[in-house]
């Protein structure tokens, strides 16, 4: 593993959240850019002279939250040199465009001549019910409407093609105000939103999670291990035509492309809970299952 450019705290922070946004099927954002749219038993009995066990009300410890490696589906750690983004953990393997790995452990996505973005495998959340998505990255600032991951399709239907957005689940770290915003959208249904402000910051390293737990029909985001919005949500990954499924790239042809440094992306198959995401945070990017 290489070594950690975050400075991971072992604990996550919840005092300094920012403040909470919560929608529930608002109207379409509709920029005009197409931008944005745009969670005591008894026991057996002892040996004579065995210790006391703890008041189970007072003095009992409290598990340790456990990260379900067992969980955890694709992990992308961006090692290594070249163009193509190894799932270290399954075979969902992502091609670079327009961006090369240089064997600093991290992706480096900029604006040149050709938008620079990660093509992931088709069909990688559809399949899903509930899910995480993990990102630690650094974002560099600019434009509305970046997106740090968005998978789905656009209006055209055509695999790589954009156009305006028709079904997916997006994360912008700066919308028009100054906000961050997830959303899910299938075909037939409006966007559902969850705005968080302040925006993400410029050039401070960051967690970001976005969890999708059908059992419980909601839509989670988090920063930095603590919850920013909830929004309930009572639709399915499956209703998802997740043909374009990209880290820096949008399914609309108005929005930029993303100025970020990703350290890594990771989506598990299962709906993480509260303290799991804050022992992910503390552990950082690089963490042993």
């Amino acid at each position: 593993m290489r070594a950690s450019l975050f400075p991971w705290c072992l604990v996550a922070c919840t005092a300094c959240a920012p403040q909470v946004i919560t929608a529930v099927e608002p109207p379409d954002s509709g920029t005009g850019a197409g931008a944005g749219g745009s969670s005591a038993g008894a026991g057996s009995a002892g040996g004579a002279g065995a210790p006391a066990q703890p008041d189970a009300g007072t003095d009992a410890a409290v598990p340790e939250p456990m990260l379900r490696g067992d969980a955890l589906l694709h992990r992308y750690e961006f090692s290594g040199a070249g163009t193509v983004a190894l799932d270290a953990k399954g075979a969902a393997h992502g091609a670079l465009i327009a961006a090369q790995l240089s064997d600093e452990g991290a992706l480096h996505l900029a604006a040149g001549t050709n938008a620079q973005y990660v093509d992931l495998p088709n069909g990688l959340i559809s399949g899903l019910t509930n899910a995480t998505f993990e990102v630690w990255l650094t974002w560099e600032g600019g434009a509305n409407w970046q997106r740090i991951f968005d998978f789905g399709d656009s209006t055209s239907m055509i695999e790589d093609e954009r156009s305006n957005g028709r079904s997916y689940l997006f994360l912008s770290p700066h919308g028009n105000g100054n906000f961050m915003r997830a959303v899910y959208k299938n075909a037939m249904l409006r966007e559902v939103i969850i705005d968080s402000e302040p925006a993400l910051a410029v050039d401070t390293p960051s967690y970001l999670a976005v969890v999708f737990d059908d059992t419980q029909n909601r839509m989670q985001l988090f920063h930095d291990g603590a919850l920013l919005g909830a929004v309930e949500l009572d639709s399915k990954l499956s209703q998802i035509h997740d043909v374009n499924d990209w880290l820096g790239r949008s399914q609309f042809a108005a929005d930029p492309p993303l100025l970020a440094t990703i350290d890594e992306f990771r989506i598990y198959d299962v709906a993480l809970t509260e303290a799991e995401i804050a022992k992910s945070f503390g552990e950082g990017p690089d963490a042993t299952f």
